[in-house]
């Protein structure tokens, strides 16, 4: 079996983007899906996000087909409910505090990762751990006879419009225009299915006694842009010899930590994502994209800090995929240059997106 996301489809790919009424054609179909559809536990949801992050990380926009292995999926489906397997902190005396997923028993995803949580406390400790590949195998196994041959049901009719299933190579074909969809939609399908997603934990009756409020409940699931932050300020500090990442002027006071890709674009901590700065201009970039300039530096203070990033990563038990950060980040600004976005400088000062992201990224 490859356990690698296939690229080399594109290759010959003769086809097109899909065309505008298409595109509404697709969000509709999710719409339709995420209404229509039987749902009993959460692994649909998990699902549908997980292949956003892989269509993100692994695809491009030519509207191209994708392999992707079950295992792959295997991955996102641990780091998506990593988080969620921990008591939440609104539980009642009398209950262990874990949000039950599922309409009946607790589902096998979080009882399964609850056991190895209890032992390894980050995901980067479970990578390195014996417990990997057999766990990978577990959910992956769990993904092939749960959610993946039902989530294109609707009513008893089969819906093939994301993915035909390969059982013999345990993998998926995303169907040629889903990964270009994924994409351009991706922040509108998120919030879309973790709306859903809390909506249906919140309405299982073994919940009631766990629940707080709904914001801090999608915090928990979901994660938010404050969890990691405090545990990278002193490794930033250290790389950036105590100067802000956008103006290099000295941090006085405490520095704030920024994701380079604003979090409100890709919502996935990864060490490379990471930097130090001044309040003020990390106020002033908000959720915009940092301009050609400061996306030079970026990537080459990735390159000259690779092995300090490697320790803050062991240190903070924050996960850290290069690869991945570079395809997120050249997604992100192709996004936004397809949109006509502009891109942050410094204090109120905005300039349009001009085609040199793609060269800096390329290096």
């Amino acid at each position: 079996m490859n356990d690698s996301i296939e690229e080399s489809s594109r290759a010959y790919y003769v086809g097109a983007q899909p065309s505008a009424e298409e595109q509404v054609r697709f969000l509709a179909m999710i719409e339709k899906l995420l209404d229509e559809g039987q749902f009993v536990a959460t692994y649909k949801y998990a699902l549908l996000l997980s292949l956003v992050e892989l269509a993100i990380e692994h695809g491009n926009d030519s509207g191209a087909p994708m392999r992707v292995p079950v295992i792959s999926i295997a991955e996102k489906f641990i780091e998506l409910y990593w988080r969620q397997v921990l008591p939440y902190s609104g539980m009642d005396s009398t209950t262990d505090g874990r949000l039950h997923q599922n309409k009946g028993a607790q589902a096998k995803a979080i009882t399964t990762l609850s056991a190895a949580r209890e032992q390894l406390a980050t995901l980067t400790q479970l990578r390195a751990s014996r417990r990997w590949e057999s766990l990978r195998s577990t959910i992956a196994a769990l993904i092939c006879k749960m959610p993946l041959g039902k989530l294109q049901t609707i009513g008893g009719d089969k819906l093939e419009f994301l993915y035909r299933i390969d059982e013999e190579s345990k993998s998926i074909d995303l169907l040629p225009g889903v990964v270009f969809n994924f994409r351009r939609y991706a922040q509108i399908i998120r919030r879309l299915v973790q709306s859903d997603w809390l909506e249906f934990v919140q309405n299982l009756p073994a919940n009631r006694a766990v629940l707080g409020q709904a914001a801090t409940l999608a915090s928990f699931m979901f994660g938010d842009e404050r969890q990691s932050l405090r545990k990278m300020r002193g490794p930033l500090e250290e790389i950036q010899r105590g100067r802000c990442f956008y103006c290099n002027r000295s941090i006085r006071k405490e520095g704030h930590v920024d994701h380079f890709v604003p979090w409100s674009r890709y919502p996935r901590d990864l060490i490379h994502n990471f930097v130090l700065t001044h309040a003020s201009c990390n106020s002033a970039k908000s959720d915009f994209l940092a301009a050609e300039e400061h996306l030079d530096r970026w990537c080459e203070r990735n390159q000259r800090f690779s092995r300090e990033l490697v320790c803050a990563s062991e240190q903070a038990g924050i996960l850290i995929d290069h690869a991945a950060s570079i395809c997120a980040t050249r997604w992100s600004y192709g996004h936004a240059e397809d949109l006509g976005a502009r891109v942050w400088v410094r204090n109120k000062e905005f300039n349009a997106l001009s085609g040199s992201w793609r060269n800096i990224l390329a290096a």
